[in-house]
């Protein structure tokens, strides 16, 4: 028997967390695929798609051990909202540590030979390595921020999350939209690395926000949560 009895009770939850992590999950998307059409409307603009999208799948590689590690960040910071201060931030610092240790060896080693790993695509590839070591630079960066996004979510935070990427969005396109005309797929790479580091800069801070709201609402002191 279908029956809606309940269901407005739901509401809140839904506005509050269902809505923005869709919202949160769809954005980046449009986003690149704006970013590549107005690549494509340059001169050789195929080919620089071409050239970005097999540095991109390796940046791709290197983001995905580190977020692997962030995801069990979000239901195990969950059951230390209330308590065990000190537990949740010793889990979160050393999710941080692995996360960073992690994806600076694996950027060291492509950073160490770009050539040939782009060499791999083919031998129109292996001059364009700037591309693919700026897109490294950038995952490095976002993996570093991978964990605090996940202590993000677990307090609920949904909505400011999506501003974090929001305001990724909106560093990555004008970043392209300024560079584009000279540097074409570099651009692209530029773009990514100033939209990350915008979205970290901006996840790090409100993190530290919350927490400090966290720890007066909890009567502890501030240094408690370093």
């Amino acid at each position: 028997v279908l029956s809606l009895r309940g269901g407005f009770a739901r509401l809140r939850l839904l506005a509050g967390f269902s809505i923005p992590k869709f919202l949160t999950n769809i954005l980046p998307a449009p986003c690149l695929s704006l970013a590549q059409l107005l690549l494509v409307r340059q001169p050789g603009g195929y080919g620089d798609v071409a050239i970005f999208s097999a540095a991109f799948q390796i940046r791709t590689g290197i983001v995905l051990v580190p977020a692997l590690l962030s995801q069990p960040l979000v239901p195990m910071c969950a059951s230390f909202q209330a308590s065990n201060t000190s537990s949740r931030n010793k889990l979160l610092r050393a999710t941080c540590a692995a996360t960073l240790v992690v994806s600076v060896a694996l950027a060291a080693i492509v950073c160490a030979f770009p050539k040939y790993v782009m060499l791999a695509y083919g031998h129109a590839f292996a001059e364009q390595s700037p591309v693919l070591i700026l897109l490294v630079i950038a995952a490095v960066v976002a993996s570093a921020s991978s964990p605090f996004m996940s202590a993000t979510i677990s307090a609920g935070k949904m909505w400011t999350l999506f501003m974090t990427y929001a305001a990724w969005g909106t560093a990555f396109l004008i970043t392209t939209y300024l560079l584009l005309p000279s540097l074409h797929a570099t651009a692209l790479a530029c773009a990514y690395v100033a939209a990350d580091s915008v979205q970290a800069i901006f996840v790090l801070v409100t993190h530290f926000r919350n927490e400090s709201e966290r720890a007066a609402s909890l009567g502890l002191e501030p240094e408690c949560l370093v």
